[in-house]
């Protein structure tokens, strides 16, 4: 049983130091956003993805651990959460597991706090770019139809929209 609850708090001691990297992941995600440095956010983005299949991973091995716990603790069905497992165990393993619990949480809150500071930047950014493109579009659409590409004026070509006949 020991052994058990051991290697569940190895689990859980390396959850937390992934959901720590997730939250500086996301911090460096939106620093980079704010200073528009697209090549670190990208290279940001690919860490946070492969610290995100470690954890579905991860998962499936606590997931394992607990369900063990609960046959040895004799429940037919395994605690749904870390709440419900922590009054379940032994009195030795109850500190140790709520310290971990409490310490996830915590990050995890730091880290959703981040994911949505950073989705305000990037809904930001977003909105200027659009802008810009919008400006863009009219611009081009306005003198592509005064010059051609030797500089020399055009009589207004209209862009119909093409049908195509049976034959393609």
């Amino acid at each position: 049983m020991d052994e058990l609850f051991e290697a569940l708090c190895f689990v859980l001691e390396d959850a937390l130091e992934r959901q720590q990297n997730l939250l500086e992941i996301c911090r460096a995600q939106g620093k980079a956003a704010r200073a528009h440095d697209v090549e670190y956010m990208e290279a940001k983005t690919l860490t946070l993805v492969a610290v995100m299949r470690e954890a579905v991973q991860a998962e499936k091995t606590r997931g394992d651990l607990i369900v063990r716990i609960a046959q040895t603790q004799g429940l037919a069905e395994p605690p749904e959460n870390l709440t419900a497992l922590t009054a379940i165990a032994p009195e030795e393993w109850r500190e140790r597991l709520a310290y971990y619990q409490e310490r996830l949480q915590e990050t995890m809150e730091e880290t959703r706090a981040e994911v949505r500071a950073n989705a305000a930047v990037m809904r930001s950014v977003l909105r200027v770019v659009n802008r810009a493109v919008s400006v863009l579009e009219q611009c081009t659409a306005l003198n592509a139809q005064e010059y051609d590409a030797g500089g020399l004026e055009t009589a207004a070509v209209e862009s119909a929209p093409k049908v195509l006949d049976q034959k393609g």
